[in-house]
């Protein structure tokens, strides 16, 4: 599992958990009680993403970038209307 999580204001971040079955850090439970503690930190736990994608993949890149992208633009946005 990875974490995609929009951080605060108009930060991104992005929380990449090496996963892969049969790795030395392979731990789904400390993994899970990682993901639930950083939703107990956040003010707003649903911009966290949870994606069942490998960190090291296209899948995974674009999933980031997409985010990366709708951060910008929406910082951007605001940016313009409080220069406006």
């Amino acid at each position: 599992m990875n974490v995609l999580a929009g951080g605060l204001e108009h930060q991104g971040v992005l929380i990449g958990l090496l996963d892969r079955p049969g790795r030395p850090i392979y731990d789904p439970v400390a993994d899970a009680a990682f993901v639930a503690r950083l939703k107990e930190r956040l003010d707003d736990p649903a911009r966290v993403h949870e994606v069942d994608l490998h960190l090291y993949t296209p899948e995974f890149a674009r999933v980031a970038v997409d985010e990366f992208v709708r951060l910008f633009e929406r910082s951007q946005a605001q940016a313009v209307a409080l220069a406006g």
